[in-house]
């Protein structure tokens, strides 16, 4: 686990908590400043997978040939790209509970 990913579930904690706060509060610019934080935890975290997946392929060992190597970049860039569009949604879906919470 590296930096970024520990940084962002982090983030995500403190916004959840912030978002609860201010919602107990009826303080919506908290609540809502609470959900961008998730936001932001959540896409730091995704980069922290994005190193650690091209750390993961570099530290395997040497391909033997060139299709071999062709195949493992694509297949981590498959990964990550996976990773990606799930953070996405996952973010998508918080901010339409958010509006039909809040709407």
């Amino acid at each position: 686990m590296n930096s970024d990913q520990i940084k962002g579930k982090f983030e995500q904690v403190v916004g959840k908590v912030k978002q609860s706060v201010g919602e107990a509060a009826g303080d919506h610019e908290t609540a809502n400043e609470g959900l961008g934080d998730q936001v932001k935890g959540a896409t730091r975290e995704t980069w922290g997978n994005v190193k650690d997946a091209t750390n993961t392929t570099t530290d395997r060992p040497a391909v033997t040939t060139r299709e071999e190597a062709h195949d493992t970049t694509a297949d981590t860039r498959n990964s990550v790209s996976r990773s990606v569009e799930n953070a996405k949604t996952a973010i998508n879906d918080r901010i339409d509970e958010f509006k039909q919470k809040h709407g």
